[in-house]
């Protein structure tokens, strides 16, 4: 399974949660230093959000990971504004971090980059991931092993997303997304770097 499913599991959900009109416990994604992969506990998460909007499993490299997701949604009645922001959150077997995502269409959310083709065309093969960070900026999610397939890799996620909707429409509510996704290995190398991307225009 790609790592990106749980945004896309996340976007799904911010966008049907937006036609409600204002939908979700509203959160703040915590200070990067609160969430840290192989050591953060699942209860530490509750604690932080309470109980998730959703709950699921997956089974990854033979391993099976306990999923949450938040979401929250704000839509200007009688307009094409809607705004939502999502973080989905993995667990191995022992209760331990091994994934979280963040994806908020929101204006001025700090946490959403613009993933403009100017900075993606500098990621490349060989970077340390300090010198991605200095361009793209604090990722929106990390994932380790059993999510990455080598227990010496690790991932990090640049998420953009854009979401808007058709008045009076049941099922209007429509997103533009874009992923980076960059691995590193255990010395902090980046090798190997996949942009996706997927819109509704």
């Amino acid at each position: 399974m790609n790592p990106s499913r749980y945004l896309r599991w996340a976007a799904l959900l911010v966008i049907v949660l937006g036609l409600t009109g204002c939908a979700g416990r509203n959160f703040v994604r915590p200070q990067d230093e609160k969430l840290v992969l192989g050591e953060t506990t699942y209860d530490q998460v509750l604690a932080t959000y309470g109980d998730p909007r959703r709950t699921g499993s997956v089974t990854r490299n033979g391993n099976q990971m306990k999923v949450i997701a938040y979401a929250y949604a704000e839509a200007t009645p009688f307009t094409t504004g809607l705004r939502t922001r999502a973080m989905t959150f993995a667990f191995d077997n022992e209760n331990l971090l091994v994934s979280y995502d963040y994806v908020s269409s929101f204006d001025g959310d700090k946490f959403s980059p613009k993933i403009d083709e100017a900075k993606t065309k500098q990621i490349v093969q060989g970077m340390k991931k300090s010198e991605v960070i200095a361009i793209m900026g604090i990722p929106s999610g990390e994932a380790i092993f059993p999510l990455v397939d080598d227990k010496e890799k690790s991932l990090v996620r640049y998420n953009y997303l854009e979401t808007w909707r058709i008045p009076f429409l049941p099922t209007g509510a429509k997103m533009n997304r874009k992923i980076m996704l960059i691995t590193f290995d255990k010395d902090g190398t980046a090798t190997e770097v996949k942009l996706e991307e997927s819109n509704q225009n």
